[in-house]
């Protein structure tokens, strides 16, 4: 028994070894990678750069792109965007004959925001102009939830409302600084969880990741916009979320539907509109309005059949909020919640939208041209 135990450790330790040298070279879900710092380096080239995944390390790739930006001396930016994936696509096309760049982090809430405006800061780097993407969940806590073999993102009441786990640094500062209390903060890593995340790198799930992206390289320069079965991040900070194919297509009216069922009354987030963390951001909003910045808020569509299906569950006061603080403030917002203000529609051919709530660059084009004259004659005052 001792023998043939000893004999088939000869055989499992070797297929282990093997197994670990795989998932730390590949790493998808960069547990142990610094992968942010290649792609840094791709972008400050003004390269668009090609990576095999989602990168899951957006606060630090923000963090060491404008640290990269100030050690070469570089310019502040003219314009920038605060903001999720909801408005990857606004790109430096839309500004032509200005330096653009989207700090886009997915899932961003008003804490990203305070700490975004703090690294900027820090790095004397604040813009002339930030465009700040409103979300529903820019003010509450969102959870994933099953229904019908379909993954919906839902409000949480019981999670509590933290930022970025990369950004922690800022937040605490940003906070202080707009005289707010510390809290929303992410615990910093204990050993004992990072001791776990470092044991994932032996999961069979993770090693299964792994061999799907074995012939891929982890980071690469392109001159694409967009490649099939990779993610791209354009040099101005910009990205697609992804293309889906006609099968896909056909299936986004019935899951907005379905989602918007599954989020009535509870989607826009009505109480949040008088809530903390709307006072926290308007506090952000009257620093940028000391600091001379002009502020432009993007609101961006949801598909047609989730608008429909939310109406007279609630009374999307959060928007309305937002319209009456920017005619305060003298700030410009721009969008809505609402397609049909700006006739986008869910087809098949060139679509406006990707899924139920994210759109596409012709649908980001069709709402900038729209307002193209209230945004040149704001910035221009």
């Amino acid at each position: 028994m001792k023998k043939f135990l000893q004999r088939m450790s000869y055989l499992i330790l070797p297929l282990l070894i093997l197994e670990l040298c795989i998932t730390i070279v590949k790493d998808p879900g960069e547990i142990i990678s610094k992968r942010y710092l290649e792609v840094k380096d791709i972008i400050i080239s003004k390269q668009n750069a090609r990576l095999y995944a989602m990168p899951s390390q957006w606060g630090k790739f923000q963090e060491a792109y404008i640290q990269e930006r100030r050690n070469k001396k570089l310019p502040a930016f003219d314009i920038v965007t605060w903001g999720s994936s909801r408005s990857s696509e606004i790109g430096a096309g839309l500004f032509p004959n200005e330096s653009y760049f989207n700090c886009a982090i997915p899932g961003s809430n008003v804490l990203n925001y305070v700490s975004m405006y703090e690294l900027y800061k820090t790095y004397n780097y604040i813009p002339r102009t930030v465009i700040i993407n409103i979300d529903p969940w820019v003010f509450y806590r969102r959870t994933d939830a099953l229904k019908d073999g379909q993954t919906y993102y839902i409000r949480d009441r019981n999670r509590e409302f933290i930022s970025n786990d990369n950004l922690i640094e800022y937040i605490e500062k940003g906070l202080a600084d707009l005289h707010y209390p510390l809290r929303g903060l992410p615990s910093k890593k204990s050993w004992k969880t990072k001791m776990l995340s470092y044991i994932e790198l032996l999961s069979p799930s993770y090693f299964q990741s792994s061999l799907k992206v074995i012939a891929k390289s982890p980071v690469a320069s392109t001159s694409e916009n967009y490649i099939p079965n990779y993610f791209v991040l354009r040099k101005d900070g910009s990205y697609t979320m992804y293309a889906p194919n006609a099968e896909e297509m056909k299936n986004i009216d019935s899951r907005a539907l379905n989602f918007g069922r599954f989020a009535r009354g509870d989607f826009y987030g009505d109480d949040c509109a008088e809530g903390e963390n709307m006072k926290l951001f308007t506090s952000l909003l009257d620093r940028l309005r000391e600091e001379h910045v002009r502020v432009i808020l993007f609101i961006s569509p949801v598909h047609p059949s989730l608008y429909a299906a939310l109406e007279g569950y609630e009374k999307n006061l959060v928007e309305q909020k937002l319209n009456a603080l920017v005619k305060e403030k003298g700030m410009l917002v721009i969008g809505s919640y609402n397609p049909n203000v700006y006739k986008l529609k869910a087809i098949a051919d060139e679509p406006d939208f990707l899924d139920e709530y994210h759109i596409s660059y012709k649908a980001m084009k069709t709402i900038f041209d729209y307002h193209k004259s209230e945004i040149e004659e704001y910035r221009s005052l």
